[in-house]
């Protein structure tokens, strides 16, 4: 499974960047990981679709998976330092989680 040519990554790596997120979007493309980094809480206010969440710590491992998190409600995993989003229900256990992190991040970013 080549997961590195089905996605694209992007990097929400600054303030402005992680506080508007996805808010607003009526949609989101289904090729699409957005990084929030560093980040360890979300919410899906503002949002009109769900997210698959999936919380890493700083040597990128999974930590906890969300596959489906509606719109208006907030999500945490306090040991976390960076969160991937994407559209919910593309990725449903850790497994699959560290197949798409090691797929699309480097070993060590942190």
């Amino acid at each position: 499974m080549r997961l590195s040519s089905t996605y694209t990554l992007i990097t929400f790596d600054r303030f402005f960047q992680r506080l508007v997120g996805l808010m607003g979007r009526k949609g989101i493309d289904p090729r699409h990981v957005f990084h929030l980094v560093p980040c360890n809480s979300i919410h899906t206010f503002g949002m009109t679709v769900p997210l698959t969440v999936i919380f890493l710590d700083k040597q990128l491992r999974v930590l906890h998976v969300i596959d489906y998190l509606a719109p208006a409600r907030v999500a945490w995993y306090r040991q976390a330092w960076s969160v991937l989003e994407l559209r919910a229900g593309s990725i449903t256990s850790n497994r699959q989680a560290q197949a798409l992190v090691a797929a699309l991040l480097p070993v060590n970013i942190a």
